[in-house]
């Protein structure tokens, strides 16, 4: 009886040792994802959200420095007729809706992006599917501003209506942004 345990003594080591040098060898960071990444970045190599979206004439202020006198009047006019809002249609995308809009009138709208993944990454562009009589240009563009994993910031774009547009009616539009991973330097943008 003694022989078939010493026998089986070996194995039974051989097999702890195997399984506590891959617990080692994950710890150490074999595996890409934990040693780059943690818990923060859920995995994902390249990841850029829209984490909140609003507007200076939702009626909401939705943030005191960026909109602290959003009370339902329409910004600049002082009318209490058209309504900007905005809302996150998923994670790379943001729709505004302008109501009861008529020509000359405008709103902001501030929208927060974070890198979510595990790099540091540079936007590319932005795409705005704005329909006719509508006029959406971006505040203060930074092309080359680099967002470091877990970064967050603000952008603005500042929407008019235009003449040729119509009176009460709805106009909806999209924002998106696309970015790349940031290599060394900003690849001649200042």
């Amino acid at each position: 009886m003694k022989l078939g345990s010493l026998a089986r003594f070996p194995f039974k080591g051989l097999i702890l040792s195997a399984g506590m040098l891959l617990a080692a060898a994950a710890s150490l960071g074999m595996g890409e994802s934990s040693l780059s990444c943690g818990d923060d970045c859920r995995r994902t190599l390249l990841g850029v959200e829209f984490t909140r979206a609003f507007t200076n004439d939702d009626g909401v202020v939705n943030d005191r420095s960026r909109d602290p006198g959003d009370n339902g009047v329409d910004p600049g006019n002082g009318k209490p007729v058209g309504r900007c809002l905005a809302s996150l249609v998923g994670p790379g995308a943001v729709q505004v809706t302008i109501e009861n809009g008529y020509p000359g009138y405008t709103c902001r709208v501030w929208v927060k992006i974070r890198n979510v993944g595990c790099k540091q990454v540079r936007r590319q562009s932005v795409a705005i599917t704005a329909p006719a009589g509508l006029a959406v240009t971006e505040v203060s563009p930074r092309p080359c501003t680099v967002l470091q994993p877990g970064e967050q910031r603000f952008e603005a774009y500042d929407v008019q209506i235009l003449q040729s547009a119509e009176e009460t009616a709805v106009y909806q539009f999209m924002i998106r942004e696309t970015f790349r991973e940031a290599l060394s330097g900003c690849g001649g943008c200042r």
